[in-house]
């Protein structure tokens, strides 16, 4: 594992860097679009719904994150299938 530093979550080890440049990227694209909500509701010929969109964009954009994130970590442990 080399000299990057890992700690134990629910039981998996997760390399701090990863974990922290998953949080990054999900809390930033949570608050992008919680903040672009008004624009978007705009856009979208929905202006009365700003606040009610807020929560939900700001939602996607965390599941977004997520999704984004899932490619930049890596397997730490080894599954090893054995016969039936």
């Amino acid at each position: 594992m080399g000299d990057e530093r890992y700690i134990e979550l629910y039981g998996e080890l997760v390399s701090l860097r990863e974990l922290g440049l998953s949080s990054l990227i999900c809390s930033a694209l949570a608050f992008l679009l919680f903040y672009l909500s008004p624009s978007i509701a705009s856009f979208m010929g929905m202006p009365n719904l700003t606040n009610a969109l807020k929560i939900t964009f700001g939602a996607i954009g965390a599941f977004l994150g997520f999704f984004i994130s899932i490619p930049l970590t890596k397997v730490k442990r080894k599954i090893i299938l054995e016969g039936d």
